[in-house]
């Protein structure tokens, strides 16, 4: 049985979400047309804390989008559930992940949305690993390992 090793307290996240949260809100507050997209499956948990803290509930449409095959190797982009287009055109979208590990996952996506007609694609992760090649314009905490390494 693996064992985990725990990087961040419940606490630790909570307040990391709030601070989301206040980065969101005050996007929204300058914005408008608003389109969450959350990658599952990872965000689904972090964007069922984020939405109680939002001020106005946005359009939210999620995303399956994959950089990992089944047995968690590299395995090239994988596009399981794609963006509606209707949803994004000139539209402001957030693109919301769990983990930015490499960044190929949330960069693909956002490329791919700004492709569909966004006006603007900001992008936001919980954990960043710290030599990810893209940089979320809001990032939680940095992690210098990677999520599979974590067994």
């Amino acid at each position: 049985m693996a064992q985990y090793k725990v990087l961040y307290s419940s606490k630790d996240i909570q307040s990391m979400v709030i601070d989301c949260s206040k980065w969101i809100n005050t996007l929204m507050s300058k914005e408008s047309d608003i389109v969450i997209c959350p990658i599952l499956q990872s965000s689904f948990y972090f964007v069922g804390d984020l939405f109680p803290l939002l001020f106005t509930q946005p359009i939210v449409d999620f995303c399956g989008v994959s950089f990992y095959a089944c047995d968690g190797t590299e395995d090239g982009i994988y596009m399981y559930k794609g963006p509606d287009v209707a949803t994004y055109n000139n539209k402001t979208v957030m693109v919301l992940d769990v983990i930015c590990n490499t960044g190929t996952t949330m960069d693909y996506t956002s490329r791919f949305i700004k492709q569909m007609g966004a006006n603007k694609v900001y992008t936001a992760s919980l954990l960043v690993r710290q030599f990810s090649q893209h940089k979320p314009t809001w990032k939680g905490f940095t992690i210098s390992i990677l999520y599979r390494d974590w067994e």
